[in-house]
């Protein structure tokens, strides 16, 4: 978005603006700094894209509790990849440098670093597992609460669903996605 454009909106006296945006599993991965991923960069320009419009639109930040629970899926995953490393101080030096590493992967290496080796997999995760909704709060992100079940029942929904189902199967068997992903996705547009 261009400095002019945000400029050039002008609100009309006396009336309030209101954006709601519904943010997926990459956006609470970035917030988070738990990967290296190019939404990183997405996060940090809707940040300074807020900063700017404030006063012009009262701007709320939601997850869907489908994204929390794809959140804590993506996380087990890592957490199960974490624990299958024996870490050091050199493991994770050649960790840090690497560009081969998930992100949770990463962030943890250098977390482990800092703390000089005294740095347990489930002391730093445990807080993502027992304390998520109050660590998105404290960025400002609210659980969207939604009409989930009318979306649900929708005819354009299912067709919608039926047909992203069937471009899933026509894909190669190891770039298909589970059913819940694509119905989360879904849910979310």
């Amino acid at each position: 978005l261009q400095e002019s454009s945000l400029n050039s909106f002008r609100p009309e006296p006396g009336k309030t603006y209101k954006l709601k945006l519904v943010l997926d599993t990459n956006y609470v991965f970035s917030i988070l700094k738990l990967h290296d991923n190019p939404a990183n960069d997405l996060v940090n320009s809707i940040q300074e894209i807020s900063k700017k419009l404030k006063g012009k639109f009262v701007i709320s930040y939601h997850v869907h509790p489908r994204t929390i629970k794809e959140f804590q899926h993506s996380l087990e995953y890592e957490i199960k990849k974490l624990c299958d490393i024996k870490f050091s101080i050199p493991i994770a030096k050649a960790i840090v440098s690497s560009s081969s590493v998930s992100g949770v992967t990463k962030q943890f290496a250098e977390q482990y670093l800092k703390a000089n080796g005294a740095l347990k997999v489930s002391d730093y995760i445990e807080p993502y597992t027992s304390s998520l909704t109050t660590i998105l709060k404290n960025f400002g992100i609210n659980i969207y609460n939604s009409t989930e079940d009318v979306i649900l029942k929708s005819d354009d929904y299912l067709q919608d669903l039926s047909n992203l189902i069937q471009k899933n199967d026509a894909l190669k068997e190891d770039r298909r996605r589970g059913f819940s992903s694509i119905e989360h996705d879904l849910l979310l547009w």
